[in-house]
């Protein structure tokens, strides 16, 4: 047995071992439920809090009666609070039937004509 084949026997059983170590922690990672830690409905707005990291949270705030998500998040200590991001929500689900184009897009094709 030469140098190369003894390297990769070296390298196809490392492989199998970190596979036998790996798989079965990737499968548990994959089928953990995802939970929001607080969940608050009133009227047309749901708040839902997230662990982002471990000294974060994200907290959701989804207003139906204007199809808003807004998203902010906090550290854990509440001394910082920032937004994340407004999102649209009917118009980024309009764009996603659309195929992923923009109204902008259609608008502008409309006057291409």
């Amino acid at each position: 047995m030469n140098t190369t084949q003894l390297t990769c026997r070296i390298l196809t059983a490392t492989a199998i071992a970190m596979a036998i170590l790996l798989v079965p922690a990737l499968f548990a990672w994959l089928e953990a439920p995802a939970h929001g830690q607080m969940v608050v409905t009133k009227d047309n707005l749901t708040q839902i809090t997230v662990r982002a990291t471990t000294d974060s949270e994200v907290v959701c705030t989804l207003d139906s009666g204007q199809e808003t998500l807004i998203a902010h998040v906090a550290d854990r200590s509440g001394k910082t609070i920032r937004l994340l991001a407004v999102l649209n929500v009917g118009e980024e689900i309009a764009k996603r039937i659309r195929g992923g184009r923009d109204k902008d897009d259609d608008q502008k094709k409309g006057q291409g004509r």
